[in-house]
């Protein structure tokens, strides 16, 4: 994919979810410095680049590194690892909104989500519902450049293994291609196409909001 003519050169890229599927690939395949944002300590391989706070950085504020030229979120975990409804918002919707904010009040204009397919604020299950008040609530932070991503399963080696989904990616190649047409939009797609995708869409700073999902999402992983 052609980068955005209008690109910043040497500015790096802040990112949230480092230490998951998609955001490791977005780690790896980044030709940009990458400040990441995390809770954890850093692994010894990746001291080079790591914000590390002793929360994150609107809880314990301390000057900002370099503006970068956009901001991630692959942040995110399972109602099993959180252990319960509230502290799964707080992990999928509290903390990246807030980081969000954050990114907005000290001049981030670009922003790159990692939501899910089938996302609303209205739906009545907790994980879709999450995902859709994520996505409304970062439009109402306005960043120039907002772009959604729907993926459905994702494909690859976790470190935590989730329930449910070693059998799905195994099946998976076998009903993966029968989605087609309006039904693309479920097919499991590999955390690598998705972190492809996020950086591309990070580059292109398509002003306003951009939904991807089904064929656009994997055209933008290209």
């Amino acid at each position: 994919m052609k980068q955005n003519k209008e690109m910043k050169e040497g500015l790096g890229l802040w990112l949230m979810g480092a230490g998951g599927l998609t955001g490791g690939w977005v780690k790896r395949q980044c030709q940009r410095p990458v400040c990441v944002w995390s809770v954890k300590a850093a692994p010894e391989d990746w001291s080079e680049g790591w914000v590390q706070e002793s929360f994150l950085p609107w809880a314990d504020p301390i000057p900002a590194p370099p503006i970068p030229l956009g901001l991630i979120i692959a942040f995110g975990t399972t109602l099993a690892q959180a252990g319960s409804v509230k502290a799964f918002r707080r992990i999928d919707l509290e903390m990246p909104l807030a980081m969000a904010a954050y990114a907005k009040q000290v001049g981030v204009n670009r922003v790159a989500v990692v939501s899910a397919v089938g996302a609303s604020a209205s739906s009545r299950h907790y994980y879709l519902k999450a995902k859709g008040e994520l996505e409304e609530g970062l439009k109402t932070l306005c960043f120039s450049s907002l772009s959604i991503l729907r993926p459905s399963l994702l494909l690859g080696s976790r470190v935590q293994k989730r329930r449910g989904e070693r059998l799905a990616q195994v099946l998976a190649p076998l009903w993966g291609p029968l989605m087609v047409g309006p039904m693309q939009k479920y097919r499991p797609i590999p955390a690598a196409v998705l972190a492809k995708a996020l950086l591309n869409a990070t580059e292109m700073g398509k002003p306003g909001v951009e939904v991807y999902e089904g064929a656009r999402l994997f055209e933008l992983g290209r």
